[in-house]
């Protein structure tokens, strides 16, 4: 399993660009709006860690959501999957997250 992502979902999209890419020196990989008012942008360092910044204008205090979340890729994706609806921990998934990725979200 790989440590890939980290995802924080912020109000101020310019102040964490800023941030992330003049501050810190990270690199802007890609950016999206998959709907009206929502945009995502990619950072990764030298190492490849990435940083996604969420940010929605409709849902500005994320309504109770937790603003950061963690991705790791593993070989065991199924598995995992399986281990977590068992426990009764998995929150949503598993979502298709753009043509090679797929993701489940458990608390």
């Amino acid at each position: 399993m790989r440590f890939c992502w980290c995802t924080i979902k912020t109000k101020e999209m310019e102040k964490s660009r800023e941030f992330y890419g003049g501050f810190l020196g990270m690199r802007a990989e890609r950016s999206s709006s998959p709907a009206p008012g929502t945009e995502i942008v990619f950072f990764s360092d030298e190492n490849r860690m990435e940083v996604e910044l969420i940010s929605k204008e409709e849902i500005p205090e994320w309504q109770g959501e937790c603003p950061v979340t963690i991705g790791f890729r593993t070989d065991g994706f199924d598995r995992l999957l399986d281990e977590s609806r068992e426990k009764g921990i998995l929150d949503l998934g598993p979502v298709r997250m753009g043509k090679d990725m797929e993701c489940f979200f458990y608390s």
